[in-house]
């Protein structure tokens, strides 16, 4: 099956959401009241701040300025904030709202900060830090699992209904990190280490544009094979200074594989390991 040409994913902008996890944090000082009031309302309600529609507008300039605007089709997720940033790109656009680009479900952790969270529950915190690609909040959805299936269902829906278009999709952080699992064909292993580093952080309104157009000679690859991470509002947060990537998959010898098993202890007493 074929695929657009381009796909653009953007991440949200800043909410009050955003905001309310700076509190519990410490991060900005101000009554923790009103940070409390916040899980008593569901994560899609959530607006943006004065600073997050600044910041969708600049990716607006940022495509017409890339020549961009010509684009097949519109998606974007339920949710409020995503809703107004698409709104706030000024794109002339004709959305369609598909609930399969929504946020991950964080369940019973819905708007509370790690602090919070590593209170109420530290044994799943702990599970958090070992391994976050398969963590599943208390009563949501694990990356791994429910929203990479979201994705992987869209993507056949752009299979189908989107060959050689160019598409933009304004969706949130744990949706399009989990894009990025299955787009750049990476290993749970892999994933982990770049989504734990600054350097892959998504900002908010942080613009992941794939292509399968070569940036240097213009020929036309069967799949999405070049990436390049932009924030258009701070373009010292973009990746890799902006420039395209080429995505590549490994294959790994018999070596390489146990190379990747030997980074792990073998936690029986070696009697019991025994025939």
């Amino acid at each position: 099956m074929a695929m657009p040409d381009d796909l653009i994913l953007i991440r949200h902008g800043e909410s009050e959401a955003n905001i309310v996890q700076d509190i519990n944090s410490g991060k900005i000082d101000a009554e923790k009241e009103i940070a409390d009031d916040y899980p008593k309302h569901h994560d899609k309600t959530i607006r943006l701040t004065k600073r997050g529609i600044r910041q969708a507008n600049s990716v607006g300039k940022w495509l017409k300025a890339n020549d961009l605007l010509e684009l097949n089709r519109y998606y974007v997720s339920p949710f409020t904030r995503t809703l107004e940033t698409a709104a706030n790109l000024m794109i002339d656009g004709h959305w369609r709202i598909d609930d399969r680009l929504r946020e991950r479900s964080w369940g019973e952790y819905n708007l509370l900060s790690w602090d919070q969270i590593q209170e109420d529950n530290p044994f799943s915190f702990k599970v958090r830090e070992h391994n976050q690609w398969y963590w599943r909040p208390h009563g949501g959805e694990t990356l791994a699992g429910e929203v990479r299936e979201r994705f992987e269902s869209f993507l056949t829906t752009l299979h189908r209904k989107a060959t050689n278009e160019r598409v933009i999709a304004v969706s949130h952080g744990g949706w399009m990190q989990t894009a990025r699992f299955v787009l750049e064909r990476l290993t749970p292993d892999e994933w982990i280490s770049q989504v734990t580093t600054k350097e892959y952080k998504l900002w908010n309104c942080q613009t992941l544009h794939y292509t399968r157009i070569n940036p240097n000679t213009g020929e036309k690859a069967p799949y999405l094979k070049w990436r390049r991470s932009i924030c258009p509002w701070d373009e010292k947060r973009s990746w890799n200074n902006g420039e395209w990537v080429e995505i590549n998959s490994k294959q790994y010898s018999d070596a390489e594989l146990k190379e990747e098993v030997a980074k792990y202890k073998q936690l029986l007493p070696k009697e019991l390991l025994e025939d």
